[in-house]
Order: structure tokens, then sequence, then C-alpha cells
């Protein structure tokens, strides 16, 4: 699991009915969402404004504590450029072998419109590669339409929260995806091999 969270300067806007910040509740919610996982998953939290930057790279989810350290701060500041640091996510993901990481997840949060970028190839890359995005976008102000196509096209949830106290639900959701089976259902050729039992007279491969 990756997290891409958006620190720009409007993730400083405090959230109604509470003193915490958009910022604050963001990042909370990704540190109870790795919380929620096994020490044996790999993790990796992307912040990025107008530039991106890993907070914690990917990594065993075997020192909590130390990660919600790092996330926990996470401040905002900056503009609001999502496709570099999406593409540095899949770009991490993709380097890892598909036998010990079978499930390769995204989630992506954003409050505003970003600078554009080429999200058509970076999706097909990612749907080649099997990994899949979920996208939040806080607030009034963000482009739903890139949200929900990104999304749609990995496979993955767009979840439009006007709300940032629901964050932390969405994201431990999203990040129940990469527990969500361990058993693994693909043909397969049975082999035979000679046992000299009787049980096995008469049986093919």
């Amino acid at each position: 699991l990756v997290i891409v969270l958006d620190r720009s300067g409007s993730m400083g806007s405090p959230v109604a009915g509470s003193r915490f910040t958009q910022q604050e509740v963001a990042n909370e919610a990704a540190v109870l969402a790795l919380s929620s996982l096994f020490p044996q998953d790999l993790v990796g939290v992307l912040a990025f404004d107008d530039g991106h930057g890993w907070v914690v790279e990917l990594q065993p989810n075997n020192q909590p504590q130390r990660t919600a350290k790092f996330v926990r701060s996470i401040h905002p500041g900056g503009g609001t450029n999502i496709y570099p640091a999406l593409k540095e996510a899949y770009t991490a993901l993709n380097k890892l072998d598909p036998e010990d990481a079978a499930i390769r997840h995204i989630i992506l949060l954003t409050d505003g419109q970003s600078a554009p970028g080429d999200y058509d190839k970076v999706v097909q890359r990612m749907v080649s590669a099997g990994i899949t995005m979920s996208t939040v976008g806080v607030g009034d102000h963000v482009d739903n339409n890139l949200l929900g196509s990104l999304a749609a096209a990995t496979g993955g949830n767009y979840y439009p929260v006007p709300d940032p106290n629901k964050l932390p639900q969405i994201f431990i959701k999203e990040a129940r995806t990469i527990r969500k089976s361990l058993i693994r259902e693909q043909p397969f050729t049975p082999q035979l091999r000679s046992t000299g039992s009787p049980i096995m007279t008469g049986i093919n491969a």
C-alpha cells in the first residue's frame, strides 16, 4: 500500500466542528489505516505540493510508531501537482515482485485542482502491472472528473468527501483492500509422479 497525500497550502484549512486542519485529519487517517495492517505488509507514504517526496519509503509495516511520527509531521504549504507523485508511487510498486506483493494498491488524497500531467500514460502502466488505485477528493474544489477517472480506470473507488471527519473510515476500508484475500485462485496443470502406491493405479495427470 502506498498512500499519496496532498500537502498543499489549502490543506491547512480548518475542519468545521473541530480544532484540526484538513492536513491533520488526513495525516491521522493515514496513520489509522497503516495501523490496521500486518507487520509483513509493505507500506509507503508520499506527500506532494508543487514537488513531492517520501515521508515513509516503501518498507515492511513493522515500525508503526516511527511511521506514525513521520506521517503526523506532514505540514501544508505550496501548490498542487499530483502527477509526479503518482508516477513515483507507481514506480515503487512496480519494482515489487508480484509473488511477494500479490495486491498492490494506492490511495490518493487531494483537496484541489492539480497541474496537468500525462495521467493516461501512468494509468495504462498501472493497469498493465495490475496496480489498483482509489482516490479521495476533500472539500468542494477538487477535480471530480480527474479523480473519478483515475479510480475507475485502475479498478479502484472514488470518494468525494465534503466532510474530512469521514476520512479515517474511508482510509481504513481502502487499506484493508490489500488484505482482502490470502487465497490465490488460478489454473494449474497437475504433474503425474511415480509413487509406487497401488492407490494411484489408473489415475493419470
